[in-house]
């Protein structure tokens, strides 16, 4: 059996990956229900997807889609750093 390495810079990449994860998939969600706005009814479309959305709709869809953006952002930084060495790995550039 293989022991997972334990060291502080394996744990903040396996913390980044988790993390960036976690919050593209948050993000996801969040944007995917503020789009089809499921509470949402009005006269002249059947879906209410079709509804035109409130300003609380858009604003949801668009912190949703900045949540999955950030957490993809910080796993592409956990996977980059996870090949790199650890003290180098920090810098922009190399």
């Amino acid at each position: 059996m293989r022991q997972a390495d334990q060291s502080p810079h394996a744990r903040r990449v396996r913390l980044g990956q988790r993390g960036g994860g976690a919050l593209i998939l948050l993000g996801g969600i969040t944007a995917f229900v503020f789009f089809w706005q499921p509470w949402v009814s009005c006269d002249y479309e059947d879906s209410s997807a079709g509804c035109r959305p409130g300003d609380v709709e858009q604003a949801g869809l668009v912190i949703g889609l900045a949540v999955m953006l950030a957490g993809l952002m910080v796993a592409i930084k956990a996977v980059r750093t996870a090949d790199g060495d650890e003290h180098t790995s920090h810098t922009i550039g190399r």
